[in-house]
């Protein structure tokens, strides 16, 4: 599959052939990723606070979802907070 074509869901053999996590192919339509949409549309210092909150509301919900395991959550919070630093160093 051609990066620029978009997975549906229904097109997987299996749940566990989806990227959920690190630029998930649901936040790249269009070509550009939504946090990046964000930052241009509501700037750095808007999207850092996203993220930060973001994190705190996989960590929140740790183990809660159904469906989705522990680590899947985890792992996003640790994304939105790798991204929020990210961000950070562009305003420095």
């Amino acid at each position: 599959m051609k990066k620029k074509d978009a997975m549906k869901f229904e097109d997987l053999n299996s749940i566990d052939a989806y990227e959920f996590v690190s630029h998930p192919e649901h936040y790249n339509s269009g070509g550009v990723e939504v946090i990046d949409m964000m930052e241009r549309i509501w700037g750095t210092e808007n999207t850092i606070t996203f993220c930060h909150m973001n994190a705190f509301k996989y960590r929140m919900r740790i183990g809660i979802k159904p469906g989705q395991s522990i680590q899947q959550d985890v792992d996003k919070a640790n994304w939105y907070t790798h991204k929020a630093n990210q961000l950070k160093k562009k305003l420095q």
